[in-house]
C-alpha cells in the first residue's frame, strides 16, 4: 500500500493486497461504482485509483438523514519494483476492483504507464515526481515542542481550555480504551475541531451571545460530564488517515488534503505514534 496504511472511506472502500503466483493483486471495494466512475493508472511508480461518485437522483428530496456521501476520491498504492507496468489489468465486477500487477525479472524504469481505465481527463502528474521526493520528515515539529493530543475520556470543556491555552484549532484525539501498543487507526479517533466543539457548546448555552464564555461553560454540568469521545462519536468525523513518517513524501500529504479536503495530516512512526502534524498552510508554503 501507499507510505502509511489507508483505511477505508465513506467514497472508496476497504482494499486487500497480496502476492499469488508471482502477480500482485490489489482488490478494492467499489460498491455502487462502475468502470465509467473509476480511473486506474500509474504515476511516477504508484497505482492511482481514483473516480467520483456522483449525487443521485434523489438530491432535490427533503432528507431526514444522510450518511452516504458523493465526491472525488483517489488512493495511491505502491507498487513493487519490479512491477510490469505494460501487463498491468483491471476489471471491476460485483462492487470489487481487481487489479493484477504481474512481476517481471527486470525492475521497470517507465515512470508513467497508459491508463487502464479511463474516465475524462486530468493533470498528466509532471510535477509528482518532484513532490514524490520530498521526505514528509522535512517538515518542523510544532513551534510548541510538542503535540496537543487529547484523550478520549477529557470533558470537553477541559478540552477547549486546552486548545485555546496552546492556540490549537484541532487536536488528534486518543481513544483511552485501546492499549499503547494498538496500531493507528485502532488508537485514534480522529480531529476534534475547536471551531466545531465550541459551535456545540453555544447551542447548549442561553440564547445570545455570553459576555464571559469560559464563565457560562463552566455552569453547564453536560459539558463536564459529555467527554471528547462522545462528541467524536456523535459528530461527523472526516477520515483519520496518517503518513508514515520513515517513508512518507510531500505527495502522500499533498493527496489527503487535495481528496479529502483534509486540513491538516498526522504523521506516525511505526507503533501508530503521531509524531507530526502537517497543516494544509504548510504543505502550501
Amino acid at each position: 500500500d501507499s507510505s502509511a496504511p489507508q483505511p477505508a472511506t465513506a467514497l472508496l472502500g476497504a482494499a486487500d493486497v497480496f502476492d499469488l503466483q508471482g502477480t500482485v493483486y490489489i482488490k478494492v471495494d467499489v460498491p455502487g461504482l462502475t468502470k465509467a466512475d473509476i480511473k486506474v493508472r500509474v504515476v511516477d511508480g504508484n497505482l492511482q485509483v481514483s473516480g467520483a461518485r456522483a449525487q443521485d437522483a434523489s438530491a432535490g428530496a427533503n432528507f431526514f438523514h444522510v450518511e452516504r456521501q458523493q465526491g472525488h476520491f483517489t488512493r495511491v498504492f505502491q507498487l513493487p519494483a519490479t512491477a510490469d507496468l505494460a501487463k498491468i489489468t483491471a476489471a471491476c465486477d460485483h462492487g470489487v476492483l481487481t487489479i493484477a500487477v504481474p512481476k517481471a525479472d527486470i525492475v521497470s524504469t517507465r515512470a508513467v504507464a497508459a491508463p487502464i481505465v479511463t474516465s475524462g481527463e486530468d493533470g498528466d502528474g509532471s510535477l509528482n515526481a518532484v513532490f514524490a521526493e520530498v521526505p514528509i520528515s522535512v517538515f518542523p515539529k510544532p513551534s510548541l515542542g510538542k503535540l496537543v493530543i487529547l484523550d478520549s475520556s477529557t470533558p470537553i470543556i477541559e478540552a477547549v481550555k486546552t486548545l485555546a491555552q496552546y492556540h490549537v484549532l484541532a487536536a488528534p484525539v486518543r481513544d483511552t480504551t485501546q492499549s499503547a501498543d494498538a496500531t493507528w487507526s485502532e488508537k485514534y479517533l480522529g480531529f476534534l475541531d475547536m471551531v466545531s466543539i465550541v459551535t456545540y457548546m453555544l447551542e447548549k448555552l442561553e440564547p445570545g451571545a455570553p459576555e464571559d464564555f469560559e464563565k457560562e461553560a463552566e455552569k453547564v454540568a453536560e459539558f463536564k460530564s459529555t467527554t471528547v469521545g462522545d462528541v467524536m462519536k456523535m459528530s461527523r468525523v472526516g477520515p483519520f488517515v496518517p503518513v508514515d513518517f520513515e517513508s512518507g513524501k510531500l505527495l502522500d500529504a499533498m493527496f489527503l488534503c487535495g481528496q479529502h479536503a483534509l486540513r491538516r495530516v498526522a504523521i506516525v512512526q511505526v507503533g501508530g505514534d503521531i509524531v507530526n502534524i502537517v497543516t494544509q498552510s504548510a504543505l502550501v508554503q
